[in-house]
């Protein structure tokens, strides 16, 4: 299982370099989010929810990597579709996921 610091030092690697459109560092928006999370799957998830889809990692790398189900599932449900051009609200069986469609708003 993916641990706090691991999935911190993923999402650093992987957005190392990305701004986001003010031009600050991408990797702030995911710190937020983690910092706002309650629970290690919620901290987990806020850290790791931009690296799907703004980075070349893909969700079979997360589970590699030591994500749960439950954390993959989340993920999938708060990545935006580059093929959709409005974000989706979709729900989800893993209870984190509610608290987190929010604060992907932050």
């Amino acid at each position: 299982m993916i641990t706090i610091e691991q999935a911190i030092v993923l999402a650093t690697t992987a957005m190392q370099g990305l701004k986001d459109l003010e031009g600050n560092a991408a990797i702030l928006h995911p710190l937020r989010v983690m910092l706002s999370g309650k629970s290690d799957d919620e901290k987990i998830v806020g850290v790791l929810h931009d690296v799907p889809e703004d980075t070349n990692v893909g969700f079979s790398q997360l589970k590699e990597a030591g994500c749960t189900d439950a954390q993959i599932e989340a993920l999938h449900l708060l990545t935006h579709s580059k093929d959709v051009p409005y974000f989706v609200v979709k729900t989800s069986r893993a209870g984190f996921t509610r608290s987190f469609l929010q604060l992907r708003l932050i």
